[in-house]
Formats: structure tokens, sequence, C-alpha cells
């Protein structure tokens, strides 16, 4: 059987689909009863501001840098309490992803710069998601990250448009 340069494509396209999506797998296939529990205090603190994310989104060494520099954490002075700093720690380093999830160093700060979450997300068109607007506006597709659960999902494609990754 002889092989026309488009069935080359579409397999080339497949491997590399599925080489991506087996690189996201770690993260995004941990069930959310099987990962770790949310610290309160992680939630209170963190979460006041933003989505409190599941600690396994980044290396432990992402974590200690973030943690380091919270004086100006996204241009915002996010320090809390002293009492509250050491828990808040404690947790994400304790719940920190394995770096295996993360490829190569350097790795992340920014959990939609993690190659786990680009390939999940690869195919989300955010010009044409208004109510998207960022990335890390997690709870418009899922409806339970407040809590750190991210399995639940709203399927917007009915609303919002969705680009193949091919035709970027």
């Amino acid at each position: 059987m002889r092989r026309t340069n488009e069935d080359m494509m579409c397999a080339a396209r497949f491997l590399l689909a599925t080489g991506v999506l087996c690189a996201a797998l770690p993260v995004a296939a941990v069930n959310d009863s099987k990962r770790s529990p949310m610290d309160p205090i992680y939630i209170e603190e963190c979460g006041s501001c933003h989505v409190p994310y599941a600690a396994e989104f980044l290396p432990a060494s992402s974590w200690k840098s973030l943690l380091g520099k919270l004086s100006e954490h996204f241009k915002f002075d996010a320090v809390p309490d002293k009492e509250h700093l050491k828990p808040i720690s404690d947790y994400l380093l304790k719940h920190a992803g394995p770096v295996t999830w993360f490829g190569k160093p350097p790795y992340p700060e920014q959990i939609s710069r993690a190659r786990w979450f680009l390939g999940v997300h690869q195919n989300i068109d955010e010009v044409g998601w208004p109510r998207i607007r960022k990335m890390a506006n997690c709870g418009v597709c899922h409806p339970d990250a407040q809590q750190g659960k991210y399995n639940r999902l709203i399927e917007p494609a009915t609303q919002y448009p969705f680009r193949p990754f091919n035709e970027r």
C-alpha cells in the first residue's frame, strides 16, 4: 500500500498529538479523589486572590521560587501573615509534582506555561473565548477549581469556537 503525503502528515500529527498528551497525562490524569487534600490555610490565603491551584501543578523548585518572592507575586504583594507562610510552604513542597512531569529545567513558575498544562489545553483559542480572558481563569471550564478539583469540566465548545492545533 502506497502512502501519500496527506497520510504521512496525518500520521505525524497523530504521533505529535499523542506525544503531547502523554506528556500531559501524569498531572491531568490525577483523579480529584486521589489528589492531595487542599490545606485550609493555603485555600484561605492564596484562594482569596486566585484559584488555589493544586500543589501537583508545579514542581517543588517552582513553588520555592514563587514563595521566595511573594512581595512581588505577579505584580502584587502576596506575603501572608508570618504564622501562615510556613504551613503554606510545607503543604506546597510536600505535595508538589515530581520533576518528571515537567520536562527539563528550568521549570516554569506559571502553571499555564507547564508542559502538561499546554498539552491538555492546546486546543483552546483564547481570542475566541471572551469569558476565559486568560488561562488562569480555571473556574470558567472547571467549576470545582476553587476547591482544588479539576476533573469535572464544563464543555463550552458549543458556545465558543475551538481552533484545531494544526490550524494555528
